[in-house]
């Protein structure tokens, strides 16, 4: 990655407000996992957080569905 692409992406960053509470709502989630907490206190996070990709897909013009996942076949 050249230093202009990531300065860009630096700044993209620190300018989108949604981004920064999506990145801060992830690592809560990462969090509380990591401290075991409550089912329901996890759950209820990462509903914000799949609530905030949406909103953040939809305001970049994107599809705020997520890709169907793949199937884990051995």
């Amino acid at each position: 990655m050249h230093i202009t692409s990531l300065t860009n992406r630096i700044l993209y960053h620190q300018c989108n407000p949604a981004l920064e509470i999506l990145i801060e709502t992830g690592d809560k989630v990462r969090a509380l996992k990591t401290q075991k907490a409550e089912k329901a206190v996890i759950t209820a996070e990462v509903a914000k957080l799949l609530d905030l990709k949406k909103q953040l897909a939809v305001a970049e013009g994107k599809n705020p569905e997520p890709a169907p996942q793949k199937s884990k076949k051995k």
